[in-house]
């Protein structure tokens, strides 16, 4: 039974096609958004063609003709504005660009004395009203990358940019920034890729890829200065914020620096300058997170660290939750810098003597003081 379906299909298909020199078209143009490897594009303007060439004799389309073929004309651009209302904004772009184009080279050459392929185009408004849709735009800034028309395509982000910032949608301004380093990196604009590899590598945190990319488009001469300046660039800033801020402070300049210039002096194994950002810390879970970062080079120096946020944070605790942390980072500390085991036990007992009434803490640092055994 399928297969006795599948010949009359087969052969319905035949016979239109036959009959009609547009039923190719119209069938692949129909179904070119179901299709993932057909050119949409292409075919929208195969099929424009097809309704041009069906239309005309020779060279000639007259008033009746052009009639026809504007109300054709209009029934894709009907299917356009039911793509928009069903956000298929990508498909709906391409479809108006390839009626454009067509029907611009229609006026060129017939006679539309009518005036019905001008109100074609003057209906492109359904083109220009929806550019500031995301994905619009990003569609046609695509074709023209493709194009390597860089100036039109940075043109259209730069609006786009624009229109974000007026909605305040902050993420698409991101996006469109990143495109903008795309189209840097294809055009070998060494200023604008530093530009926004910089920008990007501490727009929000710090970003490896986008720092690394920065770091690479210097030679290692030219990335010690540029480092250096960065840093003190950071240094200087938080500084003046601190002394703009103080007396209504509810942050420590220190842990601020250190969040912004650990992750460097990470990267770039400046280990001394890391040592001493971190000696100025006495929280204990910022302490902890550079532990293996400094362990092999500075225990002894990092130990001194710990025994007084060891104290800080027991006297501080006041829940199980934080005394299991605490006994937790005890004995991570005396696994790792076994030279330390004794102080830390010493530690650990005397927060048990000085608060008798938490028997939750007591137990917890149990767990550390029997490792003496």
């Amino acid at each position: 039974m399928k297969r006795k379906i599948l010949s009359i299909l087969k052969w319905t298909f035949l016979t239109h096609a036959a009959g009609d020199k547009n039923f190719k078209s119209l069938f692949q143009w129909h179904f070119s958004d179901k299709h993932g490897q057909m050119d949409i594009g292409k075919s929208y303007t195969q099929h424009l063609k097809s309704l041009t060439r069906s239309s005309s004799s020779g060279d000639f389309i007259d008033d009746r003709s052009i009639h026809g073929l504007a109300n054709e004309i209009n029934k894709l651009l009907d299917e356009g504005r039911l793509l928009i209302e069903k956000s298929n904004f990508i498909n709906a772009f391409i479809l108006a660009r390839s009626v454009l184009t067509e029907v611009i080279e229609i006026i060129t050459y017939y006679d539309d004395s009518s005036g019905y392929i001008g109100d074609i185009i003057n209906s492109q408004a359904l083109l220009q009203e929806n550019l500031d849709i995301v994905d619009v735009r990003r569609g046609e800034v695509s074709r023209l990358v493709e194009e390597r028309d860089f100036v039109a395509a940075k043109k259209l982000i730069i609006e786009g940019i624009e229109i974000a910032r007026k909605k305040d949608h902050p993420g698409t301004v991101t996006q469109w920034e990143k495109a903008l380093l795309q189209i840097a990196v294809l055009e070998k604009d060494i200023e604008k890729i530093r530009y926004y590899t910089k920008h990007f590598a501490f727009d929000r945190g710090f970003n490896l890829i986008f720092y690394n990319q920065w770091k690479s488009s210097f030679d290692i001469a030219e990335w010690e200065q540029e480092i250096e300046i960065y840093l003190e660039e950071i240094i200087t800033r938080v500084e003046l914020k601190y002394q703009k801020d103080k007396g209504k402070l509810w942050y420590s300049p220190n842990t601020l620096l250190l969040g912004l210039l650990a992750p460097i002096y990470i990267e770039e194994k400046y280990w001394d300058r890391l040592l001493s950002l971190v000696s100025n810390e006495i929280d204990l879970n910022q302490l902890t997170q550079y532990h293996d970062y400094l362990l092999k080079i500075y225990p002894i120096q990092l130990l001194a660290l710990y025994i007084p946020a060891f104290e800080r944070k027991g006297d501080k605790a006041g829940n199980r939750r934080e005394y299991a942390d605490l006994a937790i980072k005890m004995m991570m500390v005396i696994e790792t810098i076994p030279e330390g085991k004794d102080e830390i036990i010493s530690i650990a007992e005397e927060l048990c003597r000085k608060y008798p009434r938490r028997p939750a803490m007591i137990d917890e640092l149990y767990k550390v003081i029997k490792i003496r055994n």
